[in-house]
């Protein structure tokens, strides 16, 4: 006698997390268009919420309102320096930096972990160069008002450099232009941010 034994048909269904890289650009840019996707955003890693904190202290503090129209109430809008947890989050502090600059606000990134000692010198210097400045070590503490202009970056630095750059270099009063110096490293990175920018900001 023969006896065939057989596995049981496959089925059932996976759900695929969120990619963090995806949604760390995608929040920014819906909150500069006055969108809130953060609630469409299931199984939210550490980092991501760390962002969606931020973005939520942000509209609390009626900084994100404008942030699509060129105005002076959205510099004048907060007095008081807005608190942004970014808990161990580079990408969110990263992001954030440049869009709080170019918005005019004073900011307190708050920090975790290791996150005070992370390398972010030439995206700060870039800054510099152009209306703000980064002081403290934690809370880094930003001050002054991003403008245009011609910024410089290696390419062999973090991606999150330029990422966080270009999304906030179009809320910029006059025309930016960002130069990469020798090859550009994580290109895939910036052609995501690239993407997101298109489809929502």
């Amino acid at each position: 006698m023969d006896i065939r034994i057989t596995g049981a048909p496959s089925g059932g269904e996976v759900k695929a997390i969120p990619s963090k890289s995806a949604a760390h650009r995608v929040m920014i840019a819906a909150a500069m268009s006055g969108i809130d996707l953060a609630e469409h955003l299931d199984g939210l890693s550490e980092d991501i919420t760390a962002t969606k904190r931020c973005l939520q202290a942000m509209t609390a503090a009626d900084v994100l309102s404008g942030a699509g129209e060129q105005s002076d109430a959205v510099s004048d809008a907060a007095t008081d320096a807005v608190q942004l947890p970014c808990g161990e989050s580079g990408s969110t502090l990263r992001f954030l930096i440049p869009l709080a600059g170019v918005l005019g606000i004073r900011a307190d990134f708050l920090c975790e972990g290791r996150l005070p000692d992370r390398p972010m010198e030439p995206l700060l210097e870039a800054l510099s160069e152009h209306g703000c400045t980064v002081s403290g070590r934690n809370p880094k503490q930003l001050s002054g008002r991003l403008t245009g202009g011609e910024f410089r970056l290696p390419g062999n630095v973090s991606s999150q450099y330029v990422t966080g750059l270009l999304m906030a270099l179009p809320l910029a009063e006059a025309d930016s232009r960002i130069v990469i110096e020798g090859d550009l490293q994580s290109r895939p990175y910036i052609d995501l941010t690239l993407s997101v920018l298109q489809r929502l900001a």
